[in-house]
C-alpha cells in the first residue's frame, strides 16, 4: 500500500523530539496528503509529520525504509463540521516531494460516475482494534469491509445516532462484527480495486467515524471522496 501515510505530531520531550501517531492519510501527489479534516483542525501545520513508507512502526531495520516530511500547510473544507461531521476532508501540502522509491505511490482517484455499492474495499492504518481497549497496533493492519448502498446507510445512521448529520458527503461500509476500522485509523483511505486492473486501487473514502468499533450491523462513516472530487481538484491547481 505505498499511498498510505503515518500522520504524526511532533511533541518536545527535553531534549528528544518525540512523534505520536495521530491518524492516517493517503499520498495524492509527491507533496500532497489527503486526510479527515477531524484530524488537522486543531493541529499546527509546523508540528504534523507525514511518514511515507511505513509498516511496523517499531522496526527501525526494515529493508524498505521510511521517509518523514513536514506539512508546510493545511487546506480545510470551508464547510467542515465537527456538529454534523460533513465534508470531513482536508489536504496537506507538505515541505517537499517525498523521493522517488519503488515502495511508494499515489493513490488513484474514482471517476464521478462508477457504482461501488457491495464492493468489498480495504481499510489500512494503525488504529485500535477494540474500541474500549489501547490496543493500537504497531504493525499496519488491513480488513475488508462492504460498501453500503447510500439509502441504507442513510437509514442505520438515523436510526442509531438520532443526530441530525449532514450524510450528503458520506459513505458507509463494513457493518460485519469484529472487522472495522477503529480509533487512530482516522483519516487513511477506503481503498477498492479498479475493475479489470488487477493489484490497483482507487480511494472511494477517507475513514471519519463510527460507532464503537466492529459491531454486527453497524458500519463506520467514511467522506464520500467522489462527491468531493471538485473540491479536491480545485485545490490541486
Amino acid at each position: 500500500f505505498p499511498w498510505m501515510v503515518d500522520l504524526m505530531v511532533r511533541e518536545s520531550n527535553l531534549e528528544l523530539r518525540i512523534t505520536r501517531h495521530i491518524g492516517g492519510g493517503s499520498l495524492l501527489a509527491p507533496n500532497i496528503v489527503l486526510t479527515a479534516a477531524h484530524k488537522v483542525i486543531n493541529q499546527s501545520a509546523e508540528l504534523l509529520l507525514a511518514r511515507a513508507g511505513e509498516w511496523n512502526q517499531l522496526n527501525e531495520a526494515e529493508e524498505l525504509h521510511y521517509q518523514d516530511l513536514p506539512v508546510k500547510s493545511i487546506i480545510l473544507h470551508g464547510q467542515f463540521s465537527s456538529e454534523t461531521t460533513g465534508y470531513n476532508i482536508a489536504l496537506l501540502v507538505l515541505s517537499s516531494n517525498f523521493a522517488p522509491l519503488p515502495h511508494l505511490a499515489p493513490i488513484c482517484l474514482p471517476s464521478p460516475s462508477e457504482v461501488f455499492d457491495h464492493a468489498r474495499c480495504i481499510v489500512t492504518g494503525w488504529g485500535k482494534v477494540t474500541f474500549q481497549g489501547n490496543d493500537y497496533q504497531h504493525v499496519m493492519k488491513l480488513i475488508t469491509v462492504p460498501v453500503l448502498p447510500h439509502a441504507d446507510c442513510v437509514q442505520k445512521f438515523d436510526r442509531i445516532t438520532g443526530r441530525n448529520l449532514d450524510t450528503t458527503t458520506l459513505i458507509c461500509a463494513g457493518g460485519e462484527p469484529g472487522v472495522d476500522s477503529c480509533t487512530g485509523d482516522g483519516g487513511g483511505p477506503l481503498i477498492c480495486p479498479i475493475k479489470d486492473t488487477p493489484n490497483r486501487y482507487q480511494q472511494v473514502g477517507i475513514v471519519s467515524w463510527g460507532i464503537g468499533c466492529g459491531k454486527s450491523n453497524v458500519p463506520a462513516a467514511y467522506t464520500n471522496v467522489q462527491i468531493l472530487l471538485p473540491w479536491i481538484r480545485q485545490q490541486l491547481r
